[in-house]
Parts: C-alpha cells; structure tokens; sequence
C-alpha cells in the first residue's frame, strides 16, 4: 500500500504526543537512573560523591550486607522466571484441550472458569466506590485536612467527580460506577 507525503505526516503528529512522553518519562529517567548508579547519594541533598562501580561491586561481592541478599534476590527472581511460566503452560495447556473437548457442562465449565475475572473487576468497582462515596476515603481525608470546612461538597460535587469515569475505565475495563456522576 502506498501512501501520501502528507498521510505520513498527519501520522507522525498523531504519534508525537505518545512519542514525547515516552522519551520524557521512559528514555529520561532510564538514562538518570544509570547516571545515579554510580554516585553516592542520600536522595535529599544536592551533593553527590562519584563511587564509580563501587556501587555494582558492593551489591555483587564487596559487601557482606548486601551481596548475599543481592544473590538471595537473584536466585528467586531465576526460579520464578522458570517456574511461573512452565507451570502457566502445564496447568492451562491440558485445561483448555479439556474444556474444548467437553460435550455436556461446556459453557457452566467455562463460566467457572472465567469468575475469578469477573470477581476482579466487581472487587474494583466496590473499592472505588468505597473511596468516592461521601463518607468515603477521600472525604474523610479531607475533612481531616486544612479543606475540612467543605469537603464533603468538594469532593462530593458533580464536577469534582467528572475525572472519575477514565479513572475508573483505566483501573476495570467498566464504563461507570453508579455512584459516579459522569454527565
């Protein structure tokens, strides 16, 4: 398929947005993370003292305290590297050639199946409305700030809940909670 010169740019000003924040809060902080690897730094000062490899030395072998733990950590992450895929494989492979296979109980096989799923997105919906509610989490935070004189209608008002609808999306897939006031 052969496209326009001018196709291709609307394309590429489509993707800057998504591009651009890529690069500020994936490539910058990648970078700065490396940067910081080799510097003695407390978090809090501006000062730093450049170790070098020290740093990777310490946490390899070099220091008694955290070498071991590095290697503990290192064990670990291999052994569920392996396991956790070869087990997702063994038990699921067998399970749907068995649910395929199924003549009689398919579809009460398969529902069984996907509840856990479903449980999910149900234990969300009730935990951010546990949180939005007026007597909820973020009132209650509220009125325990310098805000408390109007709290419950800050964040109990209309328009304080409109972000709510994409927040919710993000977390569960559902359009809206009912305590959610999207229009």
């Amino acid at each position: 398929m052969h496209y326009r010169g001018q196709e291709v740019a609307w394309g590429y000003v489509f993707i800057a947005p998504a591009l651009l924040l890529f690069l500020v809060m994936g490539v910058y902080t990648l970078f700065f993370s490396a940067q910081l690897s080799f510097v003695r730094w407390n978090g809090l000062t501006p000062m730093w003292e450049w170790v070098g490899l020290k740093n990777y030395a310490d946490l390899l072998w070099a220091s008694p305290v955290y070498a071991p733990v590095v290697h503990r950590a290192a064990l670990n992450t291999l052994g569920v590297m392996v396991a956790v895929p070869l087990l997702t494989v063994l038990v699921s492979f067998p399970l749907a050639v068995v649910l395929n296979q199924a003549r009689r109980f398919a579809g009460l096989l398969r529902s069984v199946y996907f509840v856990p799923y479903v449980t999910a997105g149900i234990a969300v919906y009730m935990a951010w409305q546990y949180v939005l509610e007026p007597n909820g989490a973020v009132n209650l935070l509220l009125r325990s700030s310098a805000w408390a004189a109007s709290s419950s209608r800050r964040a109990g008002s209309a328009t304080r809940q409109r972000p709510c609808p994409p927040w919710w999306s993000s977390w569960s897939g559902r359009v809206c909670p009912s305590r959610c006031s999207c229009t």
